[in-house]
């Protein structure tokens, strides 16, 4: 599939515009919702105090006098806002839907201080659920461990979990807090051998951790524990989905960008959008196994305003926190290692371009300094072969395209600058900062620190948009944190390593960048803008209501505040009004 031209594009956003238009005129009643504090996120109106809804969609918006005598009509239903905030509907740009779904299941380790209380936590969890853990299965499944948080730092083994007799006879999986380790005790490798591990084999783009013992498999190594743990079953899916669209809704979220869904799953996915119950408005980022191309086995399509499909995720290298992000040097604390590339370059380059031909929109994850620089390396490449970059540095003349970094978290002073050279879309995470911070200096070193988490440096560098999000599961999703986060680069105590002034707060993001980054960066991010983004006529009626002005309140009640209703094509998905 080719990229639409020019005219394609003038004549589907003129049939939106027509769409739209068609309900201001059609005898369906209006929902008039007046006397709020309307933050549009719209440069020719930023703010209001009404609008108008009508069958879905935005119809007017405007002054409390101006929209109350336009629309005063019989069969009109009015809502009073009571000088409460409404935002624009908020976008997570980079979540894991169908992985938070499932975690909701699972336990949480985000408290363990050491690997005690991931015991204590297990054998709780035990004790409560009603499903009964046997040797033959299913599995005892958990997350959000971080051996950071522990006496040492360094990574379990499969040991520290067989020392409980009661744990040591149950499969147990342990997903790392960035979802780029496992964690598995004795009953697990031995699944795993009887099933053709070789634990002495060498992993490309993986590691498997053998010191101080097995237990623990990083990056792609992850696999080799995946292919063995039992498959969900449909309708634990399809609970999965209803659990994470629930939850989603209750911290604000009207939208989200699905970052790497495999095929199968897209179809599943699919099938329930098609049934037209599918309240989460969803862009999903196709992933192939091994980033391979498997764009034979799969179309770009969109239904209406619910599912997207057009986009493809990559990985470039690991994480941060697990010492599998890419660097150029090696980590400041250990010496003996760079990180982990995930993929072959020459290999990427290729795959980024088939992808770019078949008229996809290519993200890709890359931390680390080297792993952000072989990623820019591949999209010059390939935009190069489409464009003349000489003539064209400055423009946003990657618009067609969109290519996205996610996470885009270290860089040096010049890849900062070619990002917004090329036009590239730097798709980051606000509490991925405020987590990392305790350590990640320790990691990197006083000079690359300079050159992480760096969203004003970005902006500066003229990158076209900043789309925000959390990586949900990895931060549990939440709004209201993540632009806590944004704008103090604090923990929610209010401190920081720097103090109270935030991390490294030149580089602390205006509350204005930081409500466009959750709504028409994101639109923007997902070629959503002409639809979504912004409280404007003719775009869909997406909006969140609040009890308090996050725009202006102190900082440190912004995470405490109250979402009075969250809506989604103006049905109250969450809340009331």
């Amino acid at each position: 599939m080719k990229w639409i031209d020019l005219r394609s594009s003038l004549i589907f956003l003129l049939a939106i515009h027509a769409r739209a238009e068609q309900h201001i005129i059609t005898r369906e009643r209006a929902t008039v919702y007046h006397h709020g504090n309307v933050y549009t996120v719209d440069t020719e109106l930023p703010s209001a105090q009404a609008f108008v809804v009508k069958n879905g969609w935005f119809v007017d918006v405007g002054r409390n006098h101006d929209i109350l005598k336009k629309w005063k009509k019989h069969g009109n239903q009015y809502v009073n806002l009571r000088k409460r905030t409404v935002v624009p509907g908020l976008v997570d740009a980079h979540g894991h839907f169908l992985q938070f779904g499932h975690t909701l299941n699972e336990v949480n380790l985000l408290t363990a201080k050491s690997i005690d209380d991931v015991r204590k936590l297990l054998k709780e969890h035990i004790s409560k659920s009603a499903v009964e853990y046997k040797p033959e299965g299913p599995w005892l499944l958990g997350h959000s461990w971080n051996q950071n948080n522990w006496p040492g730092g360094q990574f379990p083994t499969a040991k520290d979990l067989d020392q409980d007799p009661e744990l040591a006879k149950i499969p147990i999986s342990l997903t790392r807090v960035d979802s780029h380790a496992i964690w598995v005790n004795g009953a697990v490798l031995d699944i795993m051998k009887k099933n053709g591990f070789d634990e002495s084999a060498p992993v490309a783009g993986g590691e498997v951790i053998r010191s101080p013992g097995l237990g623990v498999f990083v990056d792609n190594a992850q696999q080799l524990v995946l292919d063995r743990k039992p498959p969900y079953t449909e309708e634990q899916n399809l609970s999965a989905v209803r659990n994470a669209t629930s939850f989603l809704h209750s911290v604000g979220f009207t939208g989200v960008h699905d970052a790497g869904v495999s095929p199968s799953t897209i179809k599943f996915f699919r099938r329930i959008a098609e049934t037209g119950d599918w309240p989460l408005r969803s862009n999903v980022m196709v992933f192939c196994h091994e980033n391979s191309f498997c764009g034979d086995d799969i179309e770009a399509f969109e239904i209406e305003g619910k599912l997207k499909v057009r986009s493809v995720k990559m990985l470039i290298d690991g994480a941060l926190g697990s010492w599998g992000a890419a660097l150029i040097r090696p980590y400041s604390d250990n010496q003996n290692t760079r990180g982990i590339l995930r993929s072959d370059v020459t290999l990427l380059a290729q795959t980024v371009d088939k992808w770019i031909e078949k008229g996809f929109q290519v993200a890709t994850h890359a931390i680390g300094d080297l792993g952000n620089k072989l990623v820019l390396d591949a999209y010059e490449l390939a935009l190069g072969k489409r464009w003349n970059l000489n003539e064209t540095i400055g423009s946003r003349w990657n618009d067609k395209f969109r290519l996205r970094i996610e996470h885009a978290q270290i860089l040096t002073e010049q890849d900062i600058r070619r990002v917004g050279e090329l036009g590239i879309i730097p798709s980051v995470q606000p509490r991925h900062a405020t987590s990392d911070m305790a350590f990640a200096e320790k990691r990197l070193g006083p000079e690359r620190i300079l050159g992480a988490y760096a969203w004003q440096s970005l902006l500066n560098a003229s990158v076209p948009v900043l789309p925000l999000g959390s990586d949900f599961p990895v931060e549990w999703p939440s709004f209201l944190q993540d632009f806590y986060a944004a704008i103090t680069r604090d923990n929610l105590d209010g401190t920081s390593p720097q103090g109270p002034n935030g991390w490294f707060p030149k580089q602390k993001l205006t509350r204005e960048q930081a409500l466009k980054g959750f709504t028409i960066d994101a639109a923007y991010a997902s070629f959503s803008e002409s639809e979504l983004g912004s409280i404007t006529p003719m775009k869909r009626a997406d909006f969140v209501v609040f009890e308090k002005d996050i725009m202006k309140i102190q900082p440190n009640k912004i995470p405490g505040t109250k979402i009075t209703a969250t809506v989604v094509g103006g049905k109250i998905v969450y809340g009331g009004l």
